[in-house]
């Protein structure tokens, strides 16, 4: 065993390690081995993806490529292309490529180190997305340099028959593309992939009729604009955040013509009930992987985590507590069929396109009872910023949909999480809804402005200290309750009142099923308390 200081001690085991290596192999150039040309096939069905993730990782070049526009068509045969067959194609105005560039980026695994912006992460998205919908990725491109198109193609059944086994780029005819389709970039640089080989999607897509087809594309066009929306509003909207993406221009994308609208998980903020959280020193004092330039969790000054010298943004949100017949709860809430409790959470970013829509990363669970129930929770929702480097610290996967908190972390997110839903319970509980005022805190039971409602009975909540609950079905103390209040022996009592405990108004709470049931608890619950 190796004595000395632990410096002397690494390098012997380095030594030998280096040494292990090079003994366990022979010393030659080794052997080059071409992969089956059935493992393109196979990647586009190992990354299981919906349908509306595949697009999303083809627009993601687009954005890489600082497009302006970007259009996506799905089109059944015999449709506004007149073509004869469906496709599916994603086309932009962004930089284009030159033909080295093109078949760089043809290639399997080939990643853009050069661009800190670029929204990839293994230099597979444009390939196995495509594959995913169908066996033919014919891409078109030129760049400002360029007068002509440079076009390849990834044909998977040819290269299946190929005798050579080899993995081999065709090249497609730029007049086989659709004219619609080109005429978008006609006078400028760009790309177009171009889909048209569907029967990955439906096996029968060939022999469908052209209404039948239509009937599968639809709900899958709203599908696709809702989830571009979303993962996408900062873009369209113009309001990325990342030094990557500052002072980036508002994105357009159109989806079989029509503009895509931004769906923003924080658009009421400028609402007069919208509360940014904010987290006091104490707390902070409790993080342990606190940034020395982290702020509160404000938008303008966020709260900051680092890890090995990265940085992690966390904007804290409460919503406004609207009803649930309201526009703006409906504006919050619906996005890819989740309801407002389902969306609660953190929304992750990664260069400002996010990854992950709710949920909480894994450190809430809901048989934990350190936390509330979801539907008490449902105004919590914060925002978490991470760059291109945190990539393999929260184990982005190919598809890019969910992050994997780091260990180190866990704690902290736990601190910020349990704090966040503290205050969202609260308000939920307790708060009034945005079209009621806040009650006066400086009397229980008062007049609320007034009456509860006009008259209960009377006057629901009186003065506290004169006739205790005004005129509740009679004169309640001092004088005859009509309502029941006079005992055998013909004089009077007093009714007796029992204060309901936080424990039972939560389980009163927690026993309600839909955003409807809660309301309703929640006015008799207020009616109660200001009777007391």
């Amino acid at each position: 065993m190796p004595t000395g200081n632990s410096d002397d001690i690494e390098e012997s085991q380095s030594e030998e390690l280096d040494e292990t290596e090079i003994s366990f192999f022979e010393e030659d150039d080794g052997e080059y081995v071409i992969p089956s040309p059935s493992l393109a096939t196979t990647l586009g069905r190992g990354m299981n993806y919906d349908f509306y993730r595949a697009i999303a990782d083809l627009v993601d070049n687009s954005i890489a490529a600082n497009a302006g526009n970007v259009w996506i068509d799905i089109e059944s045969k015999n449709g506004p292309s007149l073509s004869s067959h469906a496709f599916v194609s994603v086309t932009d105005d962004g930089d284009g490529m030159t033909l080295e560039r093109l078949k760089q980026a043809m290639q399997y695994g080939a990643i853009n180190q050069g661009d800190a912006s670029d929204l990839g992460r293994f230099g597979l998205g444009m390939k196995t997305a495509s594959t995913s919908i169908s066996n033919i990725l014919s891409v078109a491109t030129r760049d400002a340099h360029s007068e002509h198109f440079h076009c390849r193609s990834w044909d998977l059944p040819w290269m299946r028959e190929h005798k050579d086994n080899a993995w081999r780029l065709r090249r497609p005819l730029i007049s086989n593309f659709p004219e619609e389709i080109l005429s978008r970039i006609q006078n400028s640089p760009g790309t177009i992939i171009y889909l048209h080989d569907l029967t990955r999607l439906r096996s029968e897509m060939n022999s469908l009729t052209t209404t039948q087809q239509m009937n599968i594309f639809l709900p899958m066009v709203s599908e696709v604009m809702e989830y571009m929306g979303l993962i996408y509003h900062r873009f369209i909207q113009g309001q990325t955040k990342s030094e990557e993406n500052l002072n980036r221009k508002a994105l357009s994308i159109f989806v079989n013509g029509t503009r895509v609208e931004p769906w923003d998980p924080f658009s009421c903020l400028t609402h007069d009930r919208h509360q940014q959280h904010a987290i006091d020193e104490d707390i902070r004092s409790r993080i342990l992987s606190i940034h020395p330039d982290s702020g509160n969790g404000h938008d303008a000054t966020p709260l900051s985590l680092q890890l090995s010298g990265m940085k992690m943004d966390f904007r804290l949100h409460i919503l406004p507590k609207f009803r649930s017949s309201a526009q703006e709860y409906n504006d919050l809430s619906g996005v890819m069929n989740k309801s407002m409790a389902e969306l609660q959470g953190a929304f992750v970013y990664r260069l400002d396109r996010i990854i992950q829509f709710g949920g909480w990363c894994g450190i809430r669970k809901s048989d934990n009872r350190q936390f509330p129930i979801p539907i008490a929770t449902q105004l919590a929702r914060l925002s978490i910023d991470v760059g291109r480097d945190w990539d393999d610290s929260i184990e982005l996967t190919a598809t890019k949909n969910r992050i994997i908190v780091p260990h180190t972390l866990r704690s902290d997110f736990q601190i910020i999480f349990q704090n966040l839903i503290s205050t969202s319970r609260t308000e939920y509980n307790e708060g009034p809804f945005t079209d009621e005022p806040y009650p006066d805190t400086e009397t229980d039971g008062g007049t609320d402005g007034g009456t509860d409602g006009g008259t209960d009975g009377g006057t629901d909540g009186g003065t506290d200290g004169g006739a205790d609950g005004g005129t509740d079905g009679g004169t309640d103390a001092g004088g005859t309750d009509t309502g029941g209040g006079t005992g055998t022996d013909g004089g009077t009592r007093t009714p007796r009142r029992r204060r309901l405990n936080q424990d039972t108004l939560n389980q009163l709470r927690g026993a309600c099923q839909t955003a409807q049931e809660t309301e309703l608890i929640q006015r008799i619950i207020n009616r109660a308390s200001r009777s007391r």
